[in-house]
């Protein structure tokens, strides 16, 4: 088998996917592109709404924000995503209360936080 053939074999095998998703997995990317529009609108965590008191509608807020949201390396245990998506309506989730984000903002979240979200 030549080299390329054992990398993948060897990643079949351990079950790993390849993410097509080439957006930045970083705090400043899902603080600006992700939580800002999602989250901070006027009437929810934006600074002057202050829900709950967690602010997105920055990138400075978001991130004060998701230091008190997300526990790094711990996707299950965080609570930013115990409230996302449509599978946590079921369970109590509610954010955003139209709608949940869209899954693929919800993956690239779930893999900052399991790779030990960096840049908080």
């Amino acid at each position: 088998m030549n080299g390329i053939a054992c990398v993948v074999a060897a990643l079949l095998a351990s079950g790993c996917s390849v993410s097509t998703d080439d957006r930045p997995v970083t705090a400043d990317y899902i603080a600006a592109a992700i939580l800002a529009p999602g989250c901070g609108r006027p009437a929810c965590h934006a600074s002057g709404a202050n829900a709950k008191n967690y602010t997105f509608d920055t990138v400075a807020a978001a991130k004060t924000a998701m230091k008190r949201l997300v526990v790094a390396g711990k996707p299950d245990g965080s609570q930013l995503l115990q409230v996302m998506g449509e599978a946590t309506r079921t369970k109590g989730g509610i954010m955003p209360p139209d709608g949940p984000l869209p899954d693929a903002d919800i993956e690239l979240i779930r893999t900052w936080i399991t790779d030990g979200a960096a840049g908080l």
